[in-house]
């Protein structure tokens, strides 16, 4: 259970993130891979000894083994789980560039800085069925990319029987099942819910209760009747997009979406994002732990910052290229 974000503050600027959840912590920090550490790939000859510097949330293991990223051109990507559906090949592919899926995300943060770049380069790229650890298979993930510029674009990787789909993401958001295209499906049924209160509401107590009408006034938040509030896949996805939806716009036309607020627009951003982290206790798996948020992220690539809030330490923090050496050739967990 993930869900991914963007949040477009203006024409050249947005936010991008996600909540991580899990049953456990799998030992992970803040990472920086400086542009001249070598990244090497398992299974393609080409090899990045120099490459753009990458900053995300890690395991701490010898390689970069991120949940998610940025590079310093603001590319942003994250792997969502994507149990039951996620089908990598199962051999190499002649005259193609074979990765392992945990190597997808420092391959292409590594060699490109805009979603077009990436959208290009996916069509040479074969992901096979390789894991890290030999007794860990490999993540079964899709994964969202965007480039901090909202007139570019977004995109949602998915790999499945049926091959390789790149998607355009019109919403901004990614959860884990169903496929991207069935979660967009149930978006469309809600997309009447409204932020505004609603005048079929108001109208309907006339018409019930006549004269008396107005001894109950209409709630604000009307509008929004039936926008889901549970914690599967879809009803995130649904909640998210629409939450999403009504921020972007409200800061759009506001001064709370301007640069000059300081952290203002990265505050709303964790805001949507906890409305769709479960709290431990509330989802539990069929082994009976605890699937909750372990971290919330937001990436901005504009100011090459990465704020994170841990559930042991609901603190903001961040981090940012400019706290280590980016020029270096050792890693950096932060």
């Amino acid at each position: 259970m993930c869900t991914s974000m963007t949040l477009p503050l203006s024409g050249d600027r947005a936010l991008f993130g996600r909540t991580l959840d899990l049953d456990a912590h799998f030992g992970e920090r803040p990472l920086l891979t400086p542009r001249r550490y070598p990244l090497v790939w398992l299974n393609h000859g080409e090899n990045l000894p120099e490459h753009y510097a990458l900053l995300g949330m890690a395991a701490t293991a010898a390689y970069p083994l991120y949940a998610e990223a940025m590079n310093e051109r603001g590319l942003c990507m994250a792997g969502l789980r994507f149990s039951g559906n996620a089908r990598y090949a199962d051999h190499p592919t002649v005259g193609k560039v074979n990765l392992a899926p945990w190597e997808l995300i420092p391959y292409l943060l590594g060699k490109y800085a805009t979603v077009n770049e990436v959208r290009n380069a996916l069509r040479e790229i074969c992901v096979i069925d390789r894991s890290y650890d030999a007794n860990t298979p490999a993540a079964p993930l899709h994964w969202h990319i965007a480039d901090g510029h909202p007139d570019h674009g977004e995109l949602v990787l998915e790999i499945t029987s049926a091959g390789m789909r790149i998607y355009d993401n019109p919403v901004g958001v990614l959860a884990n099942n169903p496929p991207f295209f069935y979660q967009l499906l149930r978006y469309t049924e809600t997309m009447r819910l409204s932020n505004r209160p609603d005048p079929v509401t108001e109208r309907e107590r006339k018409a019930l209760l006549g004269s008396e009408s107005n001894a109950d006034p209409t709630s604000l938040g009307e509008g929004g009747w039936g926008l889901p509030g549970d914690y599967s896949s879809h009803s995130r996805f649904v909640r998210a997009a629409t939450l999403r939806r009504w921020v972007a716009d409200w800061m759009m036309h506001t001064s709370a979406g301007n640069e000059t607020e300081g952290a203002a627009p990265v505050n709303q951003f964790f805001r949507v994002m906890a409305s769709v982290s479960p709290m431990a206790g509330t989802v539990l798996t069929p082994q009976g732990m605890s699937h909750r948020t372990l971290y919330t992220c937001c990436m901005d690539g504009k100011a090459g910052r990465y704020f994170f809030a841990t559930e042991e330490d609901p603190a903001l923090r961040s981090v940012g290229f400019s706290d280590a050496d980016a020029e270096g050739k050792e890693l950096v967990f932060l």
